[in-house]
């Protein structure tokens, strides 16, 4: 399963947040490191073409 996971990133700092396979839903977190808030965006996706949405 470690193969289908995407990496989501700070958009800033380019710390890594998780590993995951998001499907319609949305996160919002904050970086432990810059302290910048992201969303992440995953609306009806599979596992093959995810897109963030920041």
């Amino acid at each position: 399963m470690a193969n289908f996971l995407k990496e989501y990133r700070c958009e800033h700092c380019n710390k890594l947040f998780f590993k995951g396979d998001l499907q319609s839903c949305m996160v919002e977190i904050k970086c432990k490191n810059c302290k910048n808030i992201s969303r992440i965006e995953e609306k009806n996706c599979n596992s093959k073409d995810l897109a963030a949405v920041m």
